[in-house]
């Protein structure tokens, strides 16, 4: 099958026979209308990457995905692959291989896997993904070109690759866990992330990792650890984003480097972590603190806390000239908002 393309549109199930050893990369691509796939126990290798046989990486023809799929299921005893839900694992579920590109909404990852191979989201339609604590590794294109909206990374993933979430034009936010070590290149290029957060124990940021071209307003990233390596143009220097940093953190000299570099052309602006910042609070937020909409002025304090078990990061922070504490704590199953008036 490394020859031919199925391009039967009618079809909305095609079942791979026994015997098949091999299936080649764009093989299923133009099958519009296919929801399901099976493949056989014998089958020992999909394309140079399984996603590729469903949707060429740089297609942007007409035909160029199989975007109506939503499950695929491999026979018992296939040595090199195994289902879980309608997905694409390795044989010994450590690794997703593929998500069909038609399932929509939430998809839940399996317990015990490790990785999100290249390429496993691409084109995918969910708008949210749960993943499993555990995960270590988000590989380069992982999410390419995916439907997500939100993203929170559980603190056991070390990882996130090349151009892993690039071009997720929906995505507005995301939750870095606090295990994260390396972020790669264009991770987070062509988003809708207007404000993200560091973890500590990141060591490397990669070039053009957030580039904020859909962002809005109100752009900044807080950057928790004091050397964390920042490749040239991580973000962009011609954007007015506020940099958070510590004294004397690599993030103060990076901005203070590329003002000193770029002159007024750069609207890099960095600022101590302990310092004031304004946000802009919507009716909801202002209803449950007693506030008027609009602009208001905080102090951030933040801190890791556990209780019964569970991990909160909560920022307590005070509004200027008000007089009134605002306590937010962030766990999984939401986030909470406390008024306190001093």
């Amino acid at each position: 099958m490394q020859k031919y393309v199925i391009a039967l549109y009618r079809l909305t199930h095609i079942e791979i026979p026994e015997g098949v050893v091999s299936i080649g990369d764009s093989a299923l691509r133009i099958s519009r209308g296919l929801t399901s796939v099976s493949l056989p126990a014998t089958l020992e290798r999909l394309g140079t990457a399984a996603p590729l046989v469903f949707a060429p990486a740089n297609e942007s023809g007409q035909f160029s995905g199989t975007d109506d799929l939503i499950s695929i299921t491999v026979a018992e005893g296939n040595r090199n692959y195994s289902s879980r839900d309608g997905l694409l694992y390795t044989a010994d579920g450590k690794t997703l291989l593929y998500c069909p590109a038609g399932r929509t909404g939430t998809v839940t990852v399996a317990d015990g896997t490790q990785v999100i191979d290249t390429y496993a989201f691409h084109r995918s339609q969910a708008s949210h993904v749960a993943l499993p604590d555990g995960l270590q590794s988000i590989r380069d294109y992982g999410f390419k070109q995916s439907a997500l909206i939100s993203v929170e990374l559980p603190d056991s993933v070390e990882s996130v690759g090349n151009n892993a979430f690039f071009n997720c034009s929906a995505l507005k936010t995301a939750q870095l866990g606090s295990g994260l070590k390396t972020i790669g290149e264009n991770a987070f290029s062509l988003t809708r992330i207007a404000q993200v957060t560091i973890p500590a124990g990141v060591s490397s940021i990669g070039k053009n990792a957030f580039d904020f071209e859909y962002g809005g307003q109100n752009l900044f990233v807080r950057i928790l650890g004091a050397e964390t390596t920042l490749a040239d143009e991580f973000i962009p220097y011609y954007y007015a984003i506020t940099v958070y940093g510590a004294a004397g953190s690599a993030a103060e000299k990076y901005v203070a480097t590329k003002r000193a570099d770029k002159g007024d052309r750069c609207k890099l602006t960095f600022k101590n972590l302990d310092s004031y910042e304004a946000v802009t609070l919507g009716e909801y937020e202002a209803k449950l603190l007693g506030c008027v909409p609009g602009a208001a002025a905080f102090h951030h304090q933040r801190r890791t806390t556990m209780e019964n078990g569970l991990v909160y990061e909560c920022t307590s922070s005070y509004m200027r000239g008000d007089r009134v504490r605002l306590d937010v704590c962030f766990q999984k199953s939401g986030t909470s908002f406390t008024r306190v008036v001093d």
